[in-house]
Parts: structure tokens; C-alpha cells; sequence
């Protein structure tokens, strides 16, 4: 993650802790790269550990590292190593998409331009509320913006369902 992406991130968390997919399998750390392409270690200069230092030390109690949104703001010391088990959000990066691009046999992932797929998910754990997610994937020149509407007329989108919902 380079530092634009990581100033990025500071300006949108608005005070949330999330997954960033980071993980220590006890040889390294990694970035989980999903969608079963293999993970990539951890190989870059600037790295953003809570401890303002190096990378910490393998702990299998805690392999995972999650974005902490509560440190002083402008110390962008954002890492922080949590169990894996943990429920949090998760950010993840997906490129541009190029309205002129045609995927090929090797970009399996890739959908061509003007072709859409969305995936709605819930899943319950025993004892915890059930967590929905959703997935849209876009090849065209729109820009998708989420959120909710309690009115189908709604022109704009309300970021907090419960927070921002009058029912």
C-alpha cells in the first residue's frame, strides 16, 4: 500500500476499524489478494505499524493486521495486528475499469464493458446477528455510489442505514 493509498483510506475510515487483508502465516506477512490468486508478501518501504516501528513479530493469538481508526489524526501509524476471528468491515481494491477492454482466457475475474454481475451474501455465526454484504462489479464508464434509501424517489444515497433511516 503506498502512501496514497493509505491518505486515501485516513479520509474515508471516518473513525471505522477495518480488515485490510494483511496477515502473518508465521513466515511473513502477506496481502490476500482473494479471488484464489496467490498472496503477495509484504515487500514495501513504508509500512504504517501502530508501534511507528518495523513490522512486529510473528503472534499466532493475533496474525491478522486491521486499519485502527483511532489514532491521532495525521500519525497515519494505522496497522494493527487483532485476531483473525474478529467480525470487522473489510476494504479491498479493485482497478479501474476500461471501457474499450477486453478480457481475455487469463483475466477470469474480468467482466467486458457494459456487462455488470452483483452477489448479495449473509451469513449468520451462532450466537451473532446475521451479516449481509454485497458485491457489484461494473465494466463501463459509471461510477457506482453506495448506500441506502428509505424513499424510492431518494436522490442521494444515506451512508448509515440505521443511523440515518427515520423507520
Amino acid at each position: 500500500m503506498n502512501t496514497e493509498k493509505h491518505v486515501f483510506l485516513a479520509d474515508v475510515a471516518h473513525g471505522f476499524d477495518f480488515w485490510l487483508g494483511l496477515y502473518n502465516n508465521g513466515s511473513g506477512y502477506l496481502w490476500d489478494r482473494g479471488g484464489g490468486f496467490a498472496p503477495l508478501p509484504l515487500t514495501q518501504n513504508r509500512q504504517y505499524w501502530a508501534n511507528g516501528g518495523s513490522a512486529p513479530p510473528y503472534d499466532p493469538q493475533r496474525p491478522c493486521v486491521v486499519w485502527n481508526d483511532s489514532v491521532p489524526e495525521g500519525s497515519y501509524r494505522t496497522w494493527t495486528l487483532t485476531k483473525c476471528s474478529d467480525i470487522r468491515t473489510f476494504v479491498c481494491q479493485k482497478y479501474n475499469f476500461n471501457q474499450n477492454h477486453q478480457p481475455n482466457a487469463t483475466e477470469p475475474t474480468q467482466i467486458a464493458p457494459g456487462k455488470w454481475r452483483v452477489s448479495i451474501s449473509v451469513r449468520r455465526r451462532p450466537g451473532q446477528a446475521e451479516k449481509c454484504s454485497v458485491a457489484v462489479r461494473v465494466q463501463s464508464g459509471l461510477q457506482i455510489v453506495s448506500g441506502v434509501a428509505t424513499n424510492a424517489a431518494q436522490d442521494c444515497a444515506m451512508v448509515d442505514p440505521i443511523k440515518e433511516s427515520s423507520k
